[in-house]
């Protein structure tokens, strides 16, 4: 069951790495022999998928802010939909 598991994350893995070399969004790299140095995103491809990954990254730097009121309702709702028997996915 864990080698399954294991070759699903792979297979994601490499579909997600695919999605993006086909959106040209591949870090730059020099590498020389042995030695293998890494930049960040080269600037082909396209601009706005560049943009909207940047932005995805930088919204996953910090935790959510979430107000107290706003974390109430979710419990409950979160709480209700348990009650009715529906599990989290």
């Amino acid at each position: 069951m864990t080698h399954e598991a294991v070759r699903d994350l792979v297979r994601a893995r490499e579909a997600a790495a695919d999605d993006l070399r086909r959106k040209c969004l591949v870090p730059g790299e020099r590498s020389t022999g042995d030695t293998v140095r890494r930049s960040g995103l080269t600037l082909a491809g396209k601009r706005r998928a560049r943009r909207a990954l940047v932005e995805a990254a930088w919204t996953y730097r910090y935790p959510a802010r979430v107000s107290e009121t706003l974390r109430v309702r979710l419990c409950a709702r979160y709480r209700r939909l348990s009650t009715a028997g529906k599990e989290p996915r």
